[in-house]
């Protein structure tokens, strides 16, 4: 590794909290896939030998990335990533069922209500459901919400910005119950959370490799074997690469990453995610001593191990600008924060636009060690 490099990981771990706007790539996904550039050139669709290659390096991360979410291959359509995926669900079922009814939450990401309001154009009638303060639904409410026309629930595993960990299991029985497809965005789950996919009961699923360290611009759609199949139509159309669903010639080096990326995740997450949680618990504690006003913005037991949101008062939120202005943080969700509009999430649970304006979002990840989060509450302590 050159000089340049190594000051850039010193500075990462050092300075970058944000890793629920997106996580570095690993170093060891890194080299694989600068191995794959050079070895696999073919095309996986080619009938000669580099193509042979490239197609068995695909399967090969199909498998690692099927192991990792405890599903089968043959499940696994690979995309550009999670927003894709989930509109290749909603558009797809769409062009099937040409009318009726979905269930959502306002807590969901743009790549889902951002959709709605075509979806409607289209025919495609969508209930949005309220939170409560903690970011939850009510599953009373939604099996309320139930149409004789509804084909999906849409609910996302974890929440981007609070961290919140939706009941899945729960909400499948209540979808399997109405015969409804159930699907999940899990871009915020795969890495950071210990769970099977095929135990879920879920129908389909996303998910993008640049949240769990692997590269931006891959990621996968599952989709549940059923006696009889889910019907999604294609909304892309080309040379009928995975299974016809989602034409193009295969990013070989993108599906080899994403997959290296699954298999270390399989490893020993459950060690990482505690000592993450407790890096975590002891950045919040240390602001709890700094201020004692400050105030935890969602739940506070069922969220992922990551995240910190919270709100400050105006005075020591500027302070937290002045000294975080080195730092790698969020004011808002990544997506949303280059519109200068306030977090729907903040809202959605009860935040004032001044309480939702003077709130942050800490994401602690692989990278971060023990000595970056003593550093960072020893610059906040002093500036204080």
């Amino acid at each position: 590794m050159n000089t340049n490099l190594n000051d850039h990981e010193s500075k990462l771990e050092k300075y970058y909290f944000d890793y629920f706007a997106t996580t570095p790539c690993d170093p060891k996904v890194r080299d694989v896939m600068m191995q794959s550039l050079c070895q696999e050139i073919g095309n996986p669709s080619s009938a000669h030998v580099f193509g042979w290659e490239a197609r068995q390096a695909v399967e090969k991360a199909r498998m690692k990335l099927a192991k990792c979410l405890d599903v089968r291959p043959t499940t696994l359509t690979f995309t550009s990533g999670a927003t894709e995926s989930n509109q290749m669900v909603l558009f797809g079922l769409a062009r099937h069922f040409k009318r009726g009814h979905m269930i959502t939450q306002n807590t969901e990401h743009k790549a889902i209500l951002d959709a709605l309001p075509y979806l409607k154009e289209i025919g495609i009638d969508a209930t949005v459901l309220n939170v409560n303060s903690k970011g939850e639904i009510s599953l009373e409410a939604l099996e309320q919400a139930i149409r004789p026309d509804t084909f999906l629930v849409s609910i996302m595993h974890v929440n981007n910005e609070i961290g919140v960990i939706h009941p899945l299991a729960e909400i499948a029985k209540i979808c399997q119950k109405h015969q409804i497809l159930l699907h999940s965005d899990g871009a915020q789950a795969v890495g950071k959370l210990k769970f099977s996919l095929d135990t879920l009961g879920v129908d389909l699923y996303a998910c993008s490799a640049h949240k769990f360290y692997g590269p931006k611009g891959i990621g996968a759609l599952y989709i549940r074997k059923k006696e009889k199949e889910i019907p999604i139509k294609p909304i892309f159309f080309g040379g009928g690469q995975e299974k016809g669903l989602r034409p193009g010639t295969l990013a070989t080096h993108q599906i080899v990453g994403i997959g290296h990326a699954a298999q270390i995740l399989s490893d020993d997450l459950e060690t990482e995610l505690s000592r993450i949680a407790a890096l975590r618990d002891q950045l919040w504690q240390s602001l709890q001593e700094i201020c004692p006003s400050v105030e935890l913005n969602g739940c506070t037991q069922d969220r992922v191990a990551g995240i910190l949101n919270f709100r400050a008062p105006i005075d020591f939120a500027n302070e937290l600008d002045d000294v975080l202005s080195a730092f790698a943080y969020s004011r808002s969700s990544a997506c949303s924060s280059a519109d200068q509009k306030g977090s729907h999430v903040l809202s959605a649970i009860g935040l004032t636009p001044e309480q939702a304006h003077h709130s942050f979002r800490f994401g602690i990840g692989r990278m971060t060690t023990q000595a970056s989060i003593d550093h960072l509450i020893s610059m906040i302590q002093k500036r204080h």
